[in-house]
């Protein structure tokens, strides 16, 4: 005989990032167990704060008695009680009840209803560490109560925690950029007779000359700028720009300078409020990058961005955004180290932002896309305009008549080429994702050597984006999927004329994902 058991069963995904408002629906499964046997169904959804300090805090004297301490408070909770009439019965002899709740906007009393002092709801955090442990954890709860003939009733239980991230700023703000920089002196160059390696010595005259040479030859100053923003979006590109500053008419202004290598770490630092108001701070680093074997060229008087250059120079996940509630704080700093090279000599930039800020994700902005209503075929087109595939929703119009022509197509070369889904957004007063269809999406360059993206329907061949590819375009990842990314389009001539839109494409899995970003970036790479 089966064992009662219950379980969670939500229609939103088990990874997804939720933020204030967002509705929890679904219901919660009751097997093994028939109606006679339910007492009752308790629902909970809270959200909780707990910091445990150790039994002795550093500070504390041998003789001192400090006890182990929990401190947990209530951010928010929601109950819902479900009588055996009230639950549902199942095809599969089983029973059931709905789950129905949401996330608070702001935190609530104990009572459930918002107090004038509330603040806004911290974000999850699991912080596991000396000389503390902290929690701020998002979980639904249910306990169901058999009816049994006895002293006490038995139970069950589920439990399932989610994620969580609070809102961001209705408004966009331009980061403050943070600059730092170093002077340095580049030495002239040794004569040529100074560096030769065969022949006859040098005689007096030569040895003459070249001591003229070097003393007519002031060293030339110069000074190397960063540039790094004060304000990290999880999953975004962080910019990173580099100018070489020289005088115009120095002799450095012939010589090649190189970046040679960067390193970027940012510290994330947890504090909490301790017996007697001791702070207790716990810190931990991440490698943003470390790379000893760049060679970017550094022209003078000239900001380059590393970011287009570097393809792993993105934000990396940093779970919680920066945030102060309830005896908890959560802050980031960053250190940049830059080498730039020139012949044999080299020299190091550092900098620090002891500030930094750590925003949501924006991709989690916008609603996650649609599911596949019947999986299809995903595999790899390379120019099969002939291939099965799904006719496009809605009608295009008859000026696109000549573009999947093969004979307008001669000069354009293809670099790749994958077949995917593609989806438009519409940011009105529902904000959802449109699909266009399958397509073959390829990444290209027209005859004049600028790339571009062009997705065709895989069954007509009519074209349903169309648009350049430049520098600042960016791919985000769609939240709750590993296998699709967004960007914006400015130039999106799929349909009447040109038009900004916010694309996205959906492909077989992770790893053609992946492939279609580094092809996108390389692409990007070739046009700078």
């Amino acid at each position: 005989m089966q064992e009662p058991s219950i379980a969670f069963v939500l229609d939103q995904p088990e990874d997804k990032a939720h933020r204030p408002g967002d509705e929890l629906t679904g219901r919660v499964r009751l097997l093994g167990i028939d109606r006679t046997q339910v007492r009752e169904l308790r629902f909970q959804f809270r959200g909780i704060s707990r910091i445990t300090i150790p039994s002795r805090l550093p500070w504390s004297a041998p003789s001192d008695s400090i006890v182990r301490s929990d401190e947990t408070v209530d951010l928010f909770s929601q109950r819902r009680v479900f009588a055996k009439d009230a639950l549902r019965g199942n095809e599969d002899g089983g029973l059931s009840a709905p789950v129905s709740f949401a996330f608070t906007l702001r935190e609530t009393s104990g009572a459930g209803s918002a107090t004038p002092s509330a603040g806004p709801l911290p974000p999850s955090l699991r912080c596991f560490s000396q000389p503390f442990d902290c929690t701020v954890e998002y979980a639904l709860e249910a306990e169901l109560t058999l009816a049994q003939a006895g002293s006490r009733a038995k139970t069950c239980t589920a439990r399932r925690v989610l994620d969580f991230e609070p809102a961001g700023g209705s408004e966009t703000v331009e980061p403050q950029m943070v600059s730092f920089a170093s002077s340095f002196t580049l030495a002239p160059l040794p004569h040529t007779l100074d560096v030769r390696t065969e022949g006859p010595p040098l005689s007096f005259r030569e040895k003459f000359n070249s001591f003229i040479y070097r003393n007519r030859q002031a060293p030339s100053p110069f000074s190397i700028v960063i540039r790094a923003s004060s304000q990290l979006v999880r999953r975004e590109p962080l910019p990173l720009l580099v100018t070489l500053q020289l005088e115009n008419g120095t002799v450095a202004m012939h010589r090649k300078f190189q970046v040679r290598g960067a390193t970027m770490v940012i510290e994330r630092n947890t504090t909490v409020q301790g017996p007697g108001n001791k702070t207790l701070q716990h810190s931990d680093k991440t490698v943003v990058i470390d790379s000893r074997e760049l060679d970017i060229a550094l022209p003078a008087n000239t900001e380059v961005d590393l970011w287009p250059r570097i393809s792993s120079l993105v934000a990396p996940e940093l779970p919680p955004p920066t945030f102060a509630s309830n005896g908890i704080t959560r802050d980031y700093s960053m250190d940049v180290t830059l080498s730039v090279g020139c012949g044999d000599e080299e020299f190091q930039v550092k900098g620090s932002i002891p500030s930094l800020v750590v925003l949501p994700s924006a991709a989690l902005d916008m609603p996650s896309l649609p599911p596949d209503d019947e999986p299809p075929s995903y595999e790899t087109a390379m120019g099969s305009s002939s291939a099965m595939g799904t006719a496009p929703p809605y009608s295009l119009p008859e000026s696109q008549a000549d573009q999947h022509n093969p004979e307008a197509s001669v000069d354009v070369k293809v670099d790749f080429e994958m077949r995917g889904r593609v989806f438009e957004f519409v940011n009105g007063e529902k904000k959802y994702w449109k699909e266009r269809g399958m397509a073959n999406v390829a990444l290209q360059r027209d005859s004049c050597g600028k790339p571009r993206l062009v997705a065709k329907y895989v069954k007509t061949g009519e074209v349903c984006a169309d648009h350049h590819i430049t520098l600042d375009m960016k791919l985000s990842p769609i939240v709750q999927s590993d296998r699709s990314w967004t960007w914006c389009a400015g130039n999106d001539m799929s349909r009447d004329g040109s038009k900004a839109q916010t694309l996205a494409a959906r492909f077989k899995d992770s790893a053609s994902a992946h492939e279609f970003k580094d092809a996108f970036v390389g692409i990007q790479k070739a046009a700078a």
